[in-house]
This record gives C-alpha cells, structure tokens and sequence, in this order.
C-alpha cells in the first residue's frame, strides 16, 4: 500500500470514531509521535558537556528538590 492509500485509510477510521475525547487524545498522540521523530540523538560530545553543566548544577546548589519537582509537574498539568 502507498503514503496516499495509508493516509486515506487512517483518515477514514477517525472519520468513524464519535467521541471528542478520543479525538482530542488521538490528536496529542500525534503530535507528541512527531515532535519525538525529529528529535535527533546527541553526540557523546554533548552528552558529556551536559554531564558536565548538571555536576556544576549540582556543586553550586542550582537544583530542585524533590519536592518542588512535584509541585512544578501538578502545575504544569493543570493549567
């Protein structure tokens, strides 16, 4: 099957579903999938100068609790 065919196909099962939450759940999901596909990996380069930042974070006290991890993730989630 072709991209125009699979894209058709798709198309036509959520024209049958009837429920704005799946809708709404359905749409996320897409759009969290492709933000996710053009994510590239990091070089090992990168990777150890952001090992590097986080032990200075953490030697200069310029860090989260626990706690206010927490608190930070219930507020993005509510709004």
């Amino acid at each position: 099957m072709d991209i125009n065919a699979e894209k058709i196909e798709l198309a036509q099962e959520i024209l049958k579903i009837q429920d704005v939450e799946i809708i709404s759940k359905l749409k996320k999901s897409l759009k969290n999938f492709i933000k996710q596909e053009k994510i590239k990996p990091m070089s090992l380069e990168q990777f150890y100068a952001e090992i590097d930042e986080s032990l200075r974070d953490s030697e200069n006290d310029n860090v989260f609790t626990t706690s206010e991890v927490k608190d930070k993730i219930k507020e993005w989630t509510s709004r």
